[in-house]
């Protein structure tokens, strides 16, 4: 399988359920499953044609999930092996009980230590990060009140906007040729949607292709007749009827008769969810699934097995759903060879010049505080260009009417023009009487003057009758 990797960086805040429920306290994903872009695509269904299958059901193509980078490498769940003391920190230490023993556990419990099990957040090399939920409170609106509807109140826990993460898409080259695959990529590319409330304020991302290189994890198979499968995602297998199930054994692992697992090393979470199929507007069935970070020990192989050609047999993943970006596993990852693991704390790699992030939104203020500065002393340019008109002309335009100025505030309503000004000035017994030749060229040279005439004249107007009628009070 080949990989193009991808970067999606989250404009807005990304609402991403992990339950199919609708009301209570919904648990919720920090990472962006493949199915929502499987679904940017799958919007472009019918165009594929034939290929449709293959690129959306058959497995060929792979929408893997997004993760957040941890010292720009795409990172992983924690190893459900992992352990650390309770009320402790995980750079403190981390213990993976994968190599500890009963005799050492027990010694842990006689000195009081007692250990909890790693479950959330994200790792890459030795780099630990944590996601924090951002939460809205919203109300409903009432649109015969014209308010907030009373007893309609509700909330969003999202991933916040300028996190970036990154997945891959995967294809078989043998199955899906070059031009297929370039087209799936433009569709992925761009400003896309993903998520619950898309239609409101959440959901919007920015997907464009990674060109830096990602260092794959390190496999190590032992081939000392066991192997630790870990779930670098969710895994959906299938048992002997065709469902899913949670409980791996020899046959939905596709492994030889006699192979078994070591259930008191492993160790494994499950899940159970009904996805939401958008085209059909339905529910699909429910899946019981193997959440991500599970550890599989599979023991009683034959000398001669070979982890990487039983994972190859099978399309480099396992179970169903592989479209989705269910299946993918390691073999013997480096990282479950220690016995004693330290991790260092990081923050989340978020943009830095986003659509909504931070650095940018200090920019939009500092724009638009500019905005607004200029915008008031190119009104103070106006108030001091009218004023000065005023006072050197006021007298001049003694016998010109406030009806005169009210119909030139007219013409500058929309925008001035200097024709019609001309061909109303010209035009009518009463017009031709109050504007001379002189008076005329006197205001058209200070309209010439200014940058913004349609503003001027209209205030030049209504200042002028102002200026006018106090005349005629005190007369």
């Amino acid at each position: 399988m080949k990989k193009i990797t991808f970067l999606c960086t989250l404009s807005s805040d990304v609402v991403i359920h992990a339950d199919s429920n609708t009301e209570g306290n919904i648990p919720l994903h920090d990472y962006i499953p493949g199915s929502n872009f499987l679904g940017i695509v799958a919007k472009e269904y019918e165009s594929f044609g034939e290929k449709s299958f293959d690129i959306f059901h058959g497995g060929k193509v792979r929408f893997g999930d997004a993760h957040p980078l941890v010292n720009d490498r795409y990172a992983l769940r924690p190893p459900l092996c992992w352990f650390h003391k309770k009320g402790a920190k995980v750079e403190d230490g981390l213990y993976n009980q994968l190599h500890m023993n009963d005799d050492e556990l027990r010694e842990l419990v006689r000195r009081g230590i007692q250990l909890k099990q790693l479950r959330t957040g994200f790792f890459a090399e030795e780099g630990y990060m944590s996601i924090s939920h951002k939460y809205s409170q919203k109300s409903a609106y009432d649109s015969e009140k014209r308010r907030s509807m009373e007893g309609a109140m509700y909330g969003y826990s999202a991933l916040p906007r300028g996190l970036k993460m990154l997945f891959d898409l995967s294809y078989d080259e043998t199955a899906i040729d070059d031009e297929t695959i370039e087209r799936v990529c433009r569709l992925l590319e761009g400003e896309r949607g993903v998520g619950k409330s898309r239609s409101a304020q959440y959901g919007t991302v920015q997907i464009e292709r990674h060109e830096k290189d990602i260092a794959e994890t390190a496999q190590n198979p032992s081939g000392n007749e066991e192997i630790v499968l870990y779930a670098k995602s969710r895994l959906a297998l299938i048992d002997r009827n065709g469902n899913t199930t949670p409980i791996p054994s020899s046959s939905s692992l596709s492994l030889p008769e006699g192979a078994r697992i070591d259930w008191g090393r492993s160790q494994i979470r499950t899940a159970v969810f009904a996805p939401y199929n958008a085209a059909r507007r339905t529910r699909d069935y429910q899946r019981f699934i193997i959440d991500k970070g599970s550890v599989v020990v599979i023991t009683n192989l034959s000398t001669d097995f070979d982890a990487k050609a039983w994972l190859e047999r099978n399309g480099g993943a396992i179970g169903g759903y592989r479209s989705e970006g269910f299946g993918e596993v390691l073999i013997d990852p480096v990282f479950l060879s220690a016995k004693n693991i330290s991790l260092e704390s990081v923050a989340p790699a978020m943009a830095q010049k986003g659509r909504y992030g931070e650095e940018e939104a200090l920019s939009t203020l500092s724009s638009w505080i500019k905005r607004q500065r200029k915008k008031k002393t190119e009104e103070l340019k106006l108030i001091e260009a009218v004023k000065s008109f005023i006072d050197a002309n006021g007298d001049r335009y003694r016998s010109t009417t406030p009806s005169q100025w009210g119909a030139l505030r007219a013409f500058a309503r929309t925008g001035y023009d200097k024709k019609s000004v001309e061909e109303y000035l010209n035009k009518g017994k009463a017009s031709k009487e109050q504007w001379s030749e002189s008076r005329k060229k006197l205001l058209f040279d200070a309209i010439d003057k200014v940058d913004d005439k349609e503003s001027f004249l209209r205030l030049l107007a209504a200042e002028m009758a102002k200026h006018i009628g106090s005349e005629g009070d005190r007369a």
